[in-house]
């Protein structure tokens, strides 16, 4: 064979390998749009049946759908539980205790007549939840739902993303200021599992995943807001390996409670002498309790609730001005390289951003079912031909303004959980594919869509609920309903 030929022979080999790498990419990107199209259609249909299936146990149309927070025999016609109240004694330690309008004299929760709502009488100073809540997050956890998408190796029951996602789009649509608090706790273990040293794993790791220690994220502080740049907690090395963190942290999530043994605060700090602005921030592990070597609980660390934050929305969650170091130093351990917090705790705020995302597509999906539900059964005026007013209303459905409304409800629910169910799947094979190529275009795809499974839903399902609302006329902006409590905690989501 002549050189000419040979290099022929070897151009059509290397157009016959593309061709076919191509070809395969294309079936690959096919059966990746199929499988995802068949995922989001089950799930959609899960979740509307399930809540349809709920909707049809009301007795009637005043019953109140009972929050996962709301505890036996509480006055359900008041409305949300929790809400938070500081409360200050004198000569005493502040007590810091979240409900509303809820009694319950054998929990020692009473009512007070001066206007702070119905309190819990306590002098540890502690942040003091209604009973129920731990009742739920102890039964979520029993299930082993905490582990859902962790390694066999930490725990888990290494189940793909999308079907955790699924998942936890039913709690958040039952009571999403409860749920805050062990999808946090996930976020955290997640982060520790990608970043966290061999020791800090075995510390830590396995109790979050079995939930007996909950986790936050310790972000803001008052001075900067959204800009970590500017952020002051300091982190000062000491000779036993550990640092000393000083500073004032705001808008914490979970910040202080007694539903588990432990709570394990991500916080971002930053080490004197580092680079500025958010080059010089690092992640740090601060227990509120220490951890001894054989897995005992220690002392006290030097962490404490400075105060709540009286939120619209989101009452179940705990959310706290959080102040380290008041009697000389929080402990805290480096996680990761010093200087990459920031780039570390992305992990987990992409992770919460996409919940934060799923967490609007319930509350707007669960209002669009409310609504749906009570177009069919309330009877009012006719049609706009009928002018005999001794013939029988017609349901409201039957209105063109009405149909529009919950078209639009169900044009944006359904469009969002799509995306949400579509961005965890991508999440799946990312995670599994062994091509780095296609690993590469996974990832930026997901860089661009983390933002607008977050934002988008966030905007449009709040939309959606406040159609719900509408539809409901009057009643809808009662506490009869849930339409009310679902658009407060929507609210929320496009701060988040």
């Amino acid at each position: 064979m002549s050189a000419k030929e040979s290099a022929k022979s070897t151009r059509e080999k290397a157009a016959a390998a593309r061709a076919e790498a191509e070809a395969e990419q294309k079936r690959r990107d096919r059966t990746v749009r199929i499988i995802g199209g068949l995922v989001v259609l089950a799930v959609i249909g899960a979740i509307f049946g399930a809540v349809i299936w709920n909707n049809k146990k009301t007795a009637s149309a005043n019953d109140v759908v009972a929050d996962a927070s709301v505890p036996k025999g509480a006055n359900t016609a008041s409305g949300d539980y929790p809400w938070a109240y500081p409360v200050n004694q004198a000569g005493k330690a502040p007590t810091l205790a979240i409900w509303e309008d809820f009694q319950c004299p054998a929990c020692g929760f009473v009512e007070k007549s001066n206007g702070a709502g119905i309190q819990k009488l306590a002098t540890d100073g502690k942040v003091k939840l209604i009973p129920a809540i731990k009742q739920a997050t102890d039964a979520y956890v029993e299930a082993g739902f905490m582990g859902m998408s962790m390694d066999a190796e930490a725990g888990g029951m290494q189940l793909p993303w999308t079907i955790a996602q699924a998942c936890a789009a039913y709690f958040c649509a039952a009571n999403i200021g409860t749920i805050a608090y062990p999808f946090i706790t996930i976020a955290a273990a997640n982060l520790l599992s990608k970043f966290g040293s061999e020791a800090q794993k075995a510390r830590y790791l396995a109790p979050l995943v079995e939930g007996r220690f909950f986790g936050t994220m310790v972000l803001s502080e008052p001075q900067a807001g959204s800009s970590l740049a500017d952020i002051r907690t300091r982190a000062v090395p000491t000779d036993d390996g550990h640092y000393l963190i000083t500073g004032n942290k705001m808008w914490t999530s979970a910040a202080d409670h007694e539903l588990s043994e432990n709570i394990i605060h991500m916080v971002l700090a930053k080490i004197p002498g580092g680079p500025p602005g958010v080059k010089g921030i690092s992640l740090f592990i601060v227990p509120k309790f220490l951890v001894n070597d054989d897995g005992s609980l220690g002392e006290r660390n030097d962490v404490r609730v400075a105060g709540l934050n009286h939120k619209m929305g989101y009452r179940g969650t705990v959310n706290a001005v959080f102040n380290l170091g008041e009697q000389g130093g929080a402990k805290g351990w480096l996680l990761g390289e010093a200087h990459q917090g920031l780039s570390y705790m992305f992990h987990m705020m992409n992770e919460a951003r996409v919940g934060v995302g799923l967490g609007a597509v319930a509350l707007g999906y669960s209002g669009y079912l409310h609504s749906l539900k009570y177009a069919r059964e309330r009877p009012q005026g006719r049609h706009p031909g009928n002018k005999d007013p001794a013939s029988p209303q017609v349901p409201i459905v039957e209105h063109a303004d009405i149909r529009r409304l919950l078209l639009a409800q169900k044009a944006a629910v359904e469009g969002g959980l799509a995306l949400a169910l579509y961005c965890a799947q991508l999440i799946d094979i990312e995670r599994t594919t062994e091509d780095a190529a296609y690993r590469d275009r996974l990832n930026l795809l997901l860089d661009l869509l983390t933002p607008i499974v977050k934002s988008w839903p966030s905007e449009f399902c709040l939309e959606a609920n406040k159609h719900a609302i509408q539809i409901l006329g009057g009643y809808g902006y009662t506490r009869d309903y849930p339409l009310e409590r679902l658009y407060r905690d929507n609210r929320l989501n496009p701060i988040h």
